[in-house]
């Protein structure tokens, strides 16, 4: 089953769209996670990230795509105080999950 949306379509969800053969979202490449979470949202100098397992790694992206910050995945804070104000997107692997979030620098 594939996933379309039509212009101006909105969901949210705590859900995993991950499907490496194929760029589509269908049903079945969905995983459910509550296992992480992100605060304070919107932040000034740090993200505590929130879960069972730290090791993985991350990347923040900027909201033009360009990635900003990376590194490894193991510790719950992530220090952020040198960016500038703005929307960014925090995406995690970590213990057989992908996490992606937007997340908001005050």
């Amino acid at each position: 089953m594939t996933l379309r949306l039509q212009r101006d379509a909105y969901i949210k969800a705590n859900f995993i769209l991950e499907d490496p053969m194929n760029d589509s979202l269908s049903a079945n490449s969905l995983k459910h996670t509550n296992k992480i979470k992100v605060c304070p949202n919107p932040f000034n100098d740090k993200i505590n990230v929130l879960t069972d397992t730290y090791s993985g790694s991350f990347n923040i992206y900027s909201i033009e795509g360009r990635v900003v910050r990376q590194g490894d995945f193991d510790s719950p804070v992530i220090e952020l105080a040198d960016l500038p104000k703005g929307i960014f997107v925090l995406d995690i692997t970590t213990g057989g999950y992908h996490y992606r979030k937007q997340i908001v620098k005050q």
